[in-house]
């Protein structure tokens, strides 16, 4: 994969806010959205939930997810998203400012900060009905 086409995946992850998690017990999957900030790398998702939530219950005993991200103005003919395997990893020290730098409000909002490392991203790009799909692989 190209550097421009790295940056280009960095880029669209940077600039969405939120995306769909799953995460599974064992027994039967579970999805959420959440509002996230992304790493400057690209490969950091960092959001907040109350630890009384499934999703949080379900994570501590496997923290195992998977994801999308999709553009907000997709359509059937011109689209942009990712596709996305991970897990949650201890908070890196940077985690708190970039969070409550994109959500300054969230500041006062009950919660836990979380970070889910990306190991694998299915870029896909749709323009004009042209799909268009790079994988990655950390």
């Amino acid at each position: 994969m190209t550097e421009a086409l790295q940056q280009e995946i960095s880029d669209f992850i940077r600039g969405s806010k939120v995306a769909t998690i799953s995460c599974s017990d064992g027994s039967f999957p579970h999805s959420f959205c959440c509002f996230y900030a992304c790493s400057e790398d690209g490969v950091h998702l960092v959001f907040k939930s109350k630890q009384d939530t499934k999703h949080c219950r379900i994570l501590r005993g496997n923290p195992c997810v998977s994801g999308t991200i999709i553009s907000g103005s997709a359509t059937a003919f011109n689209n942009t998203g990712i596709q996305f395997e991970g897990g949650i990893v201890r908070n890196p020290a940077w985690v708190k400012q970039v969070y409550y730098q994109l959500f300054p409000l969230a500041v006062v909002m009950p919660g836990d900060i979380y970070t889910i490392r990306m190991d694998k991203i299915k870029y896909t790009r749709t323009i004009n009905g042209k799909r268009i799909k790079y994988a990655w692989t950390r």
